[in-house]
């Protein structure tokens, strides 16, 4: 009765009070203490008296729940908690270890649960509302303290009064909300059971101890947090930033803030006006509807979104693309480049193709030349001009294009087209000659004067072959012996003097050029001396100025005929040398005969001892033509001496091993080689002690 008693004391007080159990504990884990701790100190015995004081919970919301009076079997609200002065509150889990709460709300360590029961359950055998006595444990060990108070899962439970376990005081909504530190007793749910909220962004849900929340997911924005209905986050409509283009495609939106859905920005003139992209915005109409423009020669006209231009057309010219009136490409007037004349007007189809421009304005109306590069065409000549084509003069015709025939001259050097009369008289016929001194002269082509054929040269004279106008005959003044012209040729009336010779030498003095090819080893032109054959004193100019010159090769006999405006005689006519073989072509030969024919002796065809200077005439060296009758016998063959003897003359007639002619023997030689005939070889350029030389010319 007096544990009853004490009950109904505790009872009382809790009531007075008005104290009740709210949830100030967030953190579960707080809820998990040692299981089955007593105090074995405490001494409590069924004789302790109760206190006055009550065990404060909280001074909570009207929500929470409170500490009720543990279930009797007489259900009376004194068979509830007995506490003492030295009494506590022992919370136990149901699944783990005890814990105790004391009077004054601290926990300390309980002793172990003497039943033995390590599970974490109410040892008490006895039922929560049992109303039998009460126990004597002042020889056991108690199962936990007075006024001890554990949460069994969602159960919170009370030391009964006999301290022998556990009674059920409450159950709490979760396990979660059951507390038995700081304020004890059931704590008021945060939320339900599947309840969710969106938290700015943030989809949560009640957690499972509903203490309070937990994050499901973070949406895109407020907005597509979705508590109810799928309670997830809504997938956006749009992304930030989005624009878009709608209806008919002149409605510029953009995406909300939410990102549910889109907000008008504006409504632009056209579909194509609306710029979703870049600065995104209603663009300004390029142009109106029905405009048109001319870009060139492109016709355009505004496009249906007015964005821009579209083409018309591409007309010909930028000139012809007309924006005004029919808004065409008018027809070209003329092609381009394109020209005419208009009388001696020169004109150009202009560059638009609309007309025609002045390019210039030509001299005549025929200078007008429309389809050439040039288009005035530059005048052939003036008016009154003249000109002589060939022996045709001309003068300009009246437009100036070219010229037309006045008349024709006898030769087109007679024409004078600066002349009033045009064509003048020839000076001379044609193939006429004249002498103009030693200058022989021809009637030139155009016949208005005479032309320089030839001056002659000694021993020629300008008529003096009986032709007027013709270098001819023998009887110029040449250096060197006389000539006598023989008809077919000239010759020397002697051979070369020393005296003749020497003035060849002084005039060359050591200048040995121009001699033939074969004489290009020649070096000097002077007679050999002081040797055999040509003793010194043999050449002597002044003492022998009469004498034939001896000691001289073939070359330096020719190299004096050239001199001399002769040459060495050879071939008749000149030309090349004589016939090695054949004397019927030798001027040499047939100059040694009385009448021009060939004979043995330049006397005739008997021998006379004593008519050249040979052996048989006593084998003398005399000077030359010292022996009158050593000539022929018909003039002008008597003008010719020492032909036969005296001295052999070299003659231009030589073999392929250069060895040369030389004709008539000497003053040594017997009459065989004393015949016109008669000759010996000597080598070009051997300078023999008996031979001498005369030359020839071309009458």
């Amino acid at each position: 009765m007096r544990a009853r008693s004490l009950a109904i004391a505790v009872l009382a007080t809790l009531h007075v009070s008005g104290c009740v159990l709210v949830d100030t504990i967030e953190d579960p884990q707080l809820q998990s203490m040692e299981d089955g701790a007593t105090s074995a100190e405490s001494g409590i015995d069924a004789e302790d008296e109760v206190l006055d004081t009550s065990v404060e919970l909280d001074s909570g919301s009207p929500e929470d729940t409170s500490i009720e009076d543990a279930p009797s079997e007489a259900d009376s609200p004194a068979d509830s908690l007995a506490v003492d002065d030295a009494s506590e509150i022992g919370v136990a889990d149901s699944s783990g270890p005890e814990t105790t709460l004391t009077d004054s709300g601290g926990i300390d360590s309980a002793t172990p649960d003497v039943s033995g029961d390590t599970g974490g359950t109410a040892v008490d055998s006895a039922a929560p509302g049992d109303t039998g006595s009460v126990p004597d444990v002042a020889g056991d060990a108690a199962v936990c303290a007075a006024s001890a108070v554990r949460c069994s899962g969602a159960l919170l439970q009370r030391c009964n009064a006999a301290r022998t376990g556990w009674e059920d005081v409450a159950t709490c909504a979760t396990a979660a909300l059951c507390l038995v530190s700081g304020p004890t007793g059931c704590a008021s749910p945060a939320c339900n059971v599947g309840d969710k909220r969106c938290t700015g962004a943030t989809l949560e849900r009640c957690n499972s101890g509903r203490t309070g929340w937990e994050v499901v997911a973070t949406c895109a924005t407020a907005e597509v947090c979705l508590a109810s209905g799928s309670s997830a986050c809504g997938s956006p409509v749009c992304s930030v930033g989005d624009k878009r283009c709608t209806g008919t495609g002149t409605t510029l939106e953009r995406c909300n803030s939410g990102r549910t859905g889109w907000d008008v920005v504006g409504t632009c003139a056209t579909a194509e006006l609306c710029v979703a992209s870049g600065s995104s915005a209603c663009a300004s109409p390029v142009c109106n509807v029905g405009d048109k423009r001319c870009t060139g020669s492109t016709l355009e006209r505004c496009n249906a979104g007015r964005t821009g231009w579209e083409v018309v057309a591409t007309c010909v010219t930028a000139d012809l693309c007309l924006v005004s009136g029919s808004s065409a490409c008018a027809s070209p007037v003329c092609s381009v480049g394109g020209t005419r004349c208009t009388g001696a007007t020169l004109e150009q189809c202009n560059a638009g193709r609309t007309g025609w421009d002045v390019v210039a304005t030509c001299a005549t109306t025929e200078l007008c030349a429309a389809s050439s590069s040039s288009g005035c065409v530059a005048p052939a000549c003036a008016t009154g001009d003249k000109r002589c084509i060939g022996a045709g003069l001309e003068r300009c015709n009246a437009g100036r294009t070219g010229w037309e025939p006045v008349a024709t001259c006898i030769t087109p050097e007679l024409c004078a087209a600066s002349t009033a009369a045009g064509c003048t008289a020839p000076v001379c016929a044609v193939g006429e000659r004249r002498c103009s001194g030693s200058v022989a002269q021809v009637c030139n082509a155009g016949r208005t004067g005479w032309t320089d054929v030839e001056t002659c040269k000694a021993p020629k004279t300008c008529g003096g072959g009986g032709v007027a106008g013709v270098c001819g005959g023998c009887s110029g003044a040449a250096p060197g012996p006389t000539m006598v012209n023989l008809g077919t040729a000239c010759i020397d009336a002697t051979e070369v003097t020393q005296a003749q010779y020497n003035q060849f030498l002084i005039a060359k003095g050591a200048d040995v050029s121009g001699q033939p090819a074969v004489c290009a080893s020649n070096s000097t032109y002077a007679p050999l001396t002081g040797v055999l054959g040509c003793p010194t004193g043999i050449y002597d100019p002044t003492g022998k100025a009469n004498y034939s010159v001896l000691c001289v090769d073939w070359c330096d006999a020719v190299a004096f005929c050239s001199w001399a405006g002769k040459r060495l005689c050879g071939k008749v006519g000149g030309v090349a040398a004589e016939d090695f073989t054949d004397d019927s072509t030798s001027e040499w030969a047939r100059a040694c005969s009385p009448s021009g024919v060939l004979s043995s002796y330049p006397y005739g065809p008997t021998y006379d001892p004593n008519a050249c200077w040979g052996a048989d005439a006593g084998g003398g060296w005399p000077a030359v033509a010292t022996k009158a009758t050593c000539v022929g016998s018909a003039s002008p063959y008597s003008s010719v001496f020492d032909m036969s003897g005296l001295s052999d003359e070299w003659v231009n007639s030589c073999n392929e091993f250069g060895d040369c002619k030389a004709r008539g023997g000497n003053n040594l030689s017997a009459e065989a080689n004393l015949q016109c005939g008669s000759f010996i070889t000597v080598p070009r350029m051997v300078k023999g002690g008996g031979v001498s030389f005369r030359c020839c010319a071309t009458p």
